[in-house]
C-alpha cells in the first residue's frame, strides 16, 4: 500500500496501523501500540520534531477531529519539518472511530507550483510576465491609494540594436544579454519596485514615488 494507514475506535484509541505509516514518518516499529491514544502518537511526532515548526499538538488533533466533524472528501496538508507536505485524510466508521490515510504529495504539489509560476513568469529571465504585471501592477495601485502622494511610475525600455546581437552573434547570444540586463535590472530595485519581462527585448519598472518630476529617474538613481 502507498499510503500510510491507521485505524482509530470510537474513544480515539489506535487499532490498526501500516508500515507505511511509519516510514513516512521515520517512527520506529516499537514506538506504536495498540489501544495508544491518537494524541499520544501525535504528541510523539511533534515532539520529535516531525512537523514543521509552529505545529502543535493541539492543532493537529483539532485538525483531526474538525475534518471529522464535517466529513471532509478533501485532504488536510501537513508539511513535515523536512520539507515534504503529507496529504492525511480522515474517514468515519460506522459505529465510530475513524481510518485515517496519508500520502506523500510533495512531488505534485511542486508540479502544481511550478505549473503556477510557469505560467506567470518568463520562461528565459524567470520576470513576471504580462499577466503577472498587470496583477502586481493593480496591487501597488492599491498600496499608493492608501499612501498620501503616492503614485506608481511605469518606467518601459528597450534594448537597442538587440535585433543585431542576435543576427549578428546567435539567439544563445541574445538570450544570455537578456539575462545580463535582467540581473542588472533586479541589482537596482528598491523594495517595493517591481520589474517585468514584457517580450523580446521589452521590459518594464513599476515604482512607487511621492516625487511625479523624478519618476523618470532610474531606480539606480
Amino acid at each position: 500500500m502507498s499510503q500510510g494507514l491507521c485505524m482509530f475506535d470510537a474513544k480515539a484509541r489506535l487499532m490498526v496501523w501500516n508500515r507505511r505509516y511509519i516510514e513516512i514518518f521515520g517512527l520506529d516499529p516499537e514506538d506504536l501500540r495498540i489501544g495508544m491514544s491518537q494524541r499520544a502518537i501525535v504528541e510523539i511526532l511533534v515532539g520529535r520534531g516531525c512537523y514543521k515548526p509552529g505545529a502543535t499538538v493541539d492543532f493537529l488533533c483539532e485538525g483531526t477531529r474538525t475534518s471529522l466533524v464535517h466529513e471532509r472528501a478533501g485532504a488536510v496538508l501537513r508539511e513535515l519539518a523536512d520539507g515534504r507536505i503529507i496529504a492525511a485524510t480522515h474517514r468515519p466508521m460506522p459505529g465510530g472511530g475513524w481510518v485515517a490515510t496519508f500520502e506523500d504529495v510533495t512531488e505534485r504539489r511542486r508540479n502544481e507550483e511550478r505549473i503556477v509560476h510557469m505560467a506567470r513568469h518568463d520562461a528565459l529571465t524567470d520576470l513576471p510576465n504580462r499577466t503577472a504585471l498587470r496583477e502586481l501592477g493593480s496591487a501597488l495601485i492599491g498600496r499608493a491609494r492608501a499612501i498620501p502622494g503616492a503614485r506608481v511610475a511605469v518606467l518601459c525600455l528597450d534594448l537597442d540594436r538587440f535585433k543585431v546581437v542576435n543576427d549578428s552573434f546567435g539567439h544563445a547570444t541574445g538570450d544570455k544579454l537578456l539575462q545580463a540586463v535582467t540581473g542588472r535590472l533586479r541589482g537596482h530595485l528598491r523594495r517595493d519596485d517591481i520589474v517585468a519581462r514584457l517580450g523580446g527585448d521589452e521590459f518594464a519598472v513599476l515604482h512607487l514615488t511621492q516625487d511625479p518630476d523624478g519618476a523618470a529617474r532610474s531606480p539606480s538613481a
